[in-house]
């Protein structure tokens, strides 16, 4: 497909003048193949449908984790069938090539433009004849293109070979394939006696209570009671979610992540609407914060969507060489440990006052994918509009009709949020906010705390990971007069001069801030699978600029060239592995370096040489 350069034909002048309806400008889109994820992956089928073992041979097996006394692995020693092996070694986002017929692709590209002509003659309200001379002549180019092109190279699918399903049959009877925490494309392999026993202590915890009602009546319940609030669910999305969870393999010891599957449940519509109006209050606080403090040296709004402001403040200290501390938190478990009642406590404070500092607005418009204010609501509008009272309806019914399904069985969250929730990291940052909000206007509303106001000037807060610059230590000593009692803080630095936070290595010396690349993924005792595979079924010109970004990224991480060098050296190496060519990664360098020149320059006092890393 790639090689037919669909593009170019369709916008060919003699190709563009056939067409009934002139001045159109065409751009192929491609649907990409399944990957190999849904194959390989079980652990939505073992919560679902198995039954729990009742126990299982780990004593016997070298992959047995010495602390847990069960198999947890992501080691791929562990497959025995050297082809699935080496499959697994490519990613759960692989996608393997399928050998076609030139005559298949023809037809395909025919259906679709059949497919075109239906929709454009009925919305166009033109005949589908008329369409007809158009469609011969780009269909006669594209057959004339397929004929000076050859078809790439492809082996039988692995995944389609007998034995190897076999083998993955007798995998998946005593082992759960789920994804790794942190490294999304490693497959993590867990015995699956552990796996429903972990399932079963976090479901029998506090947290979550049993549920008698049958998961027909919720559903039935669930969407004639949307429909009344205007919100309709569509047929796929008529059941409930389950429950299951990915391995903290980077942890010692091993630890678990829990997760709801919401992609298709009852209350997906719902939760999208609120993280619609969630942002939007979030937005508008911001604003405000920055507005309020713009003159106290200080910042009331700490939360973080990147790195890029941290690294702003980094700049600005390092521009007056006077960066002294640096140090990070991290709530433990955040998700599952807020109260509800807290909870709507501290969203209603939220809304009561994004709506005060809107007082001219009383409405929120709830478009497709996004959230704006509206003063009043227009006659005949399609779109959604809320005001704060249905908003706080909305979050109410959410939190009461938070289900999860085990098998068949059904309980309810009755403590905390869901992961996997749409709207799950926007509330934790509003519930979060609230707090800090409070305590910092409660300090700029009391005389004489100036000088502890300027210690929250190089705060940041990244959902639930902190740190803090420059604060000699204080807010060690008050992060308990912000937060509540049921909410674990650790600290997770190591010393004052040092710390890891999101993707940046952080150390101090002499008052200047370094910092460098930090990934977690270091930490894994098994290679981790990153990047694309050039053997994959992907197009080359999208996956050469994953390799773009990628230096971007590091580019941004760094503020010292040797580091920057080191990175992209080691980037370039892996993805030659994973069969990229070097002379087209070098291009990409080039592109990068013309367009980032003055950047580089400034920021490293040194010109880039590209020698220096291939």
């Amino acid at each position: 497909m790639e090689s037919i350069n669909l593009n170019t034909l369709c916008n060919k002048d003699d190709v563009r003048s056939l067409y009934p309806v002139q001045g159109s400008l065409w751009t192929a889109s491609y649907r990409y193949s399944q990957t190999i994820r849904s194959k390989l992956l079980n652990y939505s089928k073992v919560v679902k449908k198995e039954e729990v073992p009742k126990s299982c041979s780990c004593d016997k097996s070298p992959f047995k984790d010495p602390i847990i006394g069960h198999v947890v692995t992501g080691d791929l020693s562990i497959v025995q069938n050297r082809k699935l092996r080496n499959l697994m070694c490519k990613g759960t986002n692989f996608r393997e090539c399928e050998k076609f017929l030139k005559k298949d692709l023809i037809s395909s590209i025919e259906k679709d433009l059949d497919d075109h002509i239906s929709k454009q003659s009925k919305k166009k309200k033109l005949p589908e004849n008329t369409f007809q001379l158009w469609k011969l002549e780009l269909m006669s180019k594209i057959t004339s293109s397929l004929d000076h092109t050859q078809s790439r190279k492809t082996a039988k699918p692995i995944l389609k070979d007998p034995q190897v399903i076999k083998d993955l049959r007798k995998l998946h009877s005593e082992y759960v394939f789920t994804p790794t925490d942190k490294a999304s494309n490693n497959v993590s392999i867990v015995c699956k006696h552990f796996y429903h026993m972990m399932l079963q202590d976090e479901l029998q915890s506090p947290t979550y209570c049993d549920v008698t009602e049958q998961e027909e009546d919720i559903v039935h319940r669930h969407v004639n009671d949307l429909q009344e609030k205007g919100l309709t669910v569509e047929e796929e999305e008529r059941k409930l979610p389950f429950i299951y969870w990915t391995a903290k393999q980077h942890k010692t010891p091993i630890s678990q992540r829990y997760i709801v599957s919401g992609k298709f449940c009852t209350t997906k519509i719902l939760s999208k609407k609120l993280l619609h109006i969630f942002k939007l209050l979030l937005k508008t606080l911001k604003n405000n914060c920055r507005y309020k403090c713009k003159f106290l040296k200080t910042k009331a709004f700490w939360i973080i969507n990147n790195a890029q402001p941290l690294r702003q403040d980094i700049h600005h200290l390092n521009n007056k060489r006077k960066a002294q501390t640096v140090y990070t938190y991290d709530f433990t478990r955040l998700y599952t440990n807020i109260p509800h009642d807290l909870l709507r406590e501290q969203v209603k404070f939220v809304i009561d006052e994004a709506f005060n500092i809107k007082a001219d607005k009383n409405f929120i418009r709830l478009n497709k994918c996004s959230a704006s204010w509206a003063e009043t609501i227009p006659k005949n509008s399609k779109c959604l509009f809320v005001d704060k009272n249905e908003i706080l309806e909305y979050f109410d019914y959410l939190l009461n009709n938070i289900y999860v399904k085990y098998g068949d069985k059904i309980f309810r969250q009755i403590i905390g949020i869901p992961m996997g929730t749409d709207c799950a990291p926007d509330l934790a940052n509003l519930f979060l906010f609230a707090y800090e909000y409070k305590y910092v206007f409660n300090l700029i509303n009391t005389p004489g705390k100036s000088d502890e106001l300027k210690l929250f000037r190089f705060v940041h807060r990244y959902i639930d990971d902190l740190i803090i610059l420059n604060d000699k230590g204080h807010f060690d000593r008050i992060f308990k007069d912000i937060y509540p009692t049921e909410l674990e803080l650790k600290l997770t630095s190591g010393s004052q001069l040092s710390a890891n936070y999101l993707d940046l290595q952080i150390s101090i010396d002499k008052g200047r801030i370094t910092h460098s690349l930090y990934d977690k993924r270091n930490d894994f005792d098994f290679k981790v699978i990153s990047m694309p595979n050039m053997s994959s079924n992907v197009p080359v010109k999208p996956t050469y600029g994953v390799f773009y970004s990628q230096v971007l990224r590091l580019f941004n991480a760094n503020n010292r060239l040797p580091n920057f060098i080191g990175d992209v050296k080691v980037l370039v190496d892996k993805l030659c592995k994973q069969n990229f060519e070097v002379t087209k990664l070098k291009h990409e360098l080039h592109e990068f370096n013309n367009k980032f020149h003055y950047q580089i320059v400034s920021k490293y006092w040194d010109i880039l040489n590209i020698n220096m890393i291939c």
